[in-house]
């Protein structure tokens, strides 16, 4: 009867509480490591589309710059992306994330900032902006003159127009009116948890990183102590308990491990891809998308790994905790 009811308390209790303390274990490993998001954003990959996409094409052409128009000032925006820019904005994007976990900020508001690449513009980079964008324009057909949008923005480059006189226009008239069409910041994406912040401030926790280290403590004695005592329930014998023990381990850890699996699996690839499209706030482009979906990889990597390493671990004890229950010889 005795070990009835024990089978029936870790069937119903303690493999799912333990079972969610090695998935908490495995999440705690990654979320809060600075290294992870470090590695996730400074990868070659973003560095390369932000260089050499047409990042500001799609937010030209909706404030009313035609296609020459945004090609153009998107290859004279490259002269300001530089690696020392791409790099503050990397490191910027991990800050906000810490930010947001140790409740300095409500929001997880990844924005990339332009104020930067807009003052470079107006200073130190202005010639060679203004060089990149007229060379970039493309020769009018014969017989016409450098054509107008009704915005005011230029089509194309007439053959008979001076460089150089066409270029101090540029400088004195277009780039006034081209700055203020580029936004300080794009917002990449917004999640708002809020009422999560308000819920754990009622219980005196300042941040969620906080609340979620007392939470995986709170759930891992609660697993613990249920485990044992379920334990001794089952049997008076310290060998057979030790049985008992690896047992009630070995379904927890085997589903953690499946977990891993399934998070390298292509199921969760297209659970990623759907959150880079829902998520993302402006159409930042094909490559952008793509680069996000590579350090969405890099990342699902991680975690998978995070979750195989404890399922392991957890094997692994289950299996020293059978052993031992077996080779202890029973008292004459």
């Amino acid at each position: 009867m005795r070990k009835f009811i024990a089978a029936i308390f870790i069937l119903i209790l303690v493999i799912p509480l333990l079972t969610a303390s090695l998935i908490t274990s495995a999440v705690r490993s990654w979320i809060f490591n600075r290294d992870f998001y470090n590695q996730l954003f400074n990868s070659e990959r973003i560095e390369f589309v932000l260089e050499n996409s047409n990042l500001l094409t799609p937010l030209i052409e909706q404030s009313g710059g035609n296609e020459e128009f945004a090609i153009a000032a998107n290859a004279a925006f490259k002269i300001v992306f530089d690696s020392e820019y791409l790099e503050s904005q990397l490191d910027g994007f991990v800050n906000q994330i810490f930010d947001f976990y140790q409740g300095s900020s409500p929001e997880l508001n990844l924005q990339i900032d332009l104020k930067p690449i807009k003052d470079a513009i107006e200073e130190e980079k202005k010639t060679e902006f203004i060089d990149a964008f007229v060379n970039n324009l493309p020769n009018c057909n014969s017989g016409k003159h450098a054509e107008f949008t009704p915005f005011g923005y230029m089509r194309c480059l007439s053959i008979s127009v001076q460089s150089d006189p066409l270029k101090r226009e540029l400088s004195e008239e277009m780039l006034p009116r081209l700055l203020p069409l580029i936004p300080d910041s794009i917002q990449a994406t917004s999640i708002d948890l809020s009422p999560i912040l308000k819920w754990t401030s009622m219980l005196g926790l300042v941040s969620i990183q906080q609340a979620f280290n007392i939470g995986l403590i709170i759930l891992l004695a609660i697993s613990v102590f249920l485990w044992l005592v379920v334990v001794c329930i089952a049997d008076k014998r310290f060998r057979v308990r030790l049985r008992w023990l690896g047992g009630a381990l070995i379904l927890p850890a085997i589903l953690t491990i499946a977990s891993g699996f399934l998070v390298l699996s292509n199921i969760a690839q297209n659970w990623s891809r759907a959150g880079v499209q829902q998520f993302s706030a402006t159409p930042l482009g094909a490559d952008l998308v793509t680069s996000m979906m590579d350090a969405a990889q890099t990342a699902l990597s991680r975690i998978g790994l995070a979750f195989l390493i404890v399922g392991v671990i957890a094997i692994g004890l289950a299996s020293i905790l059978i052993a031992l229950g077996i080779l202890i010889r029973p008292k004459s």
